[in-house]
């Protein structure tokens, strides 16, 4: 099942004012975890949406620089505003590029990070090895998406735990991305066909994944 690539109007207002604190949080820890050597240094985040986890990183580690990529008018917006509150506006830019679109920021950047991303995208053999292009050789290629479920009634156990007392349509979306997104066994497949195998796959909740390593 695939999504809409893009978040526009209501839609991207509803999922930048849902409380995603706890994955957000998660990625940032995350990478921290697998990263502790990198503490500066200049970071793309694809598919930054409105930059939840973004935000968070940037305020961890102050010595990141980062450019956050989407292709929606609206998230970037809605990005823009949440930056201006947390005083961040002189060290996260945006940008609005729809990949493979990367003119101008081929191999420039020291870590290229990415959540909730992948399950949107409907060329993903396109996307992964775009997203690595950004990368300077060495780099850090980080990212955190939804792992599909083995059933439907897997996803609708899903919902109900992690969207409870959500709007109706962040219920319905939910689900949708579910549906939408990769198996751990098909995301190891289609980073060994965009050249990028030597990355680790790992399940870290009972709904998010993980792929990690460097360029």
């Amino acid at each position: 099942m695939l999504e809409k690539e893009l978040m526009e109007g209501e839609e991207a207002e509803a999922y930048a004012g849902s409380d995603f604190s706890i994955p957000h949080n998660a990625f940032v820890d995350h990478f921290i975890e697998l990263f502790l050597d990198f503490t500066e240094g200049l970071v793309a985040d694809v598919g930054c949406g409105s930059c939840g986890p973004t935000i968070r990183l940037a305020k961890k580690l102050q010595g990141l620089t980062i450019t956050g990529i989407d292709g929606s008018d609206k998230m970037l917006e809605l990005a823009r505003k949440a930056i201006d509150k947390e005083g961040l506006v002189d060290r996260v830019r945006l940008i609005k590029r729809i990949l493979p679109d990367i003119t101008g920021l081929s191999g420039i950047f020291d870590a290229i990070i990415s959540n909730s991303w992948l399950h949107q995208v409907h060329e993903v053999e396109k996307a992964l090895p775009t997203m690595a292009e950004l990368a300077k050789r060495g780099a850090i290629l980080m990212g955190m998406d939804l792992f599909r479920p083995v059933s439907t009634e897997r996803a609708h156990e899903l919902v109900a735990m992690h969207a409870k007392g959500a709007p109706e349509q962040m219920k319905v979306d939910f689900y949708n991305s579910l549906l939408a997104a990769l198996t751990p066994t098909e995301l190891v497949t289609e980073l060994k066909k965009a050249g990028l195998g030597h990355l680790a796959v790992e399940v870290v909740s009972d709904r998010h994944m993980i792929f990690y390593g460097r360029r």
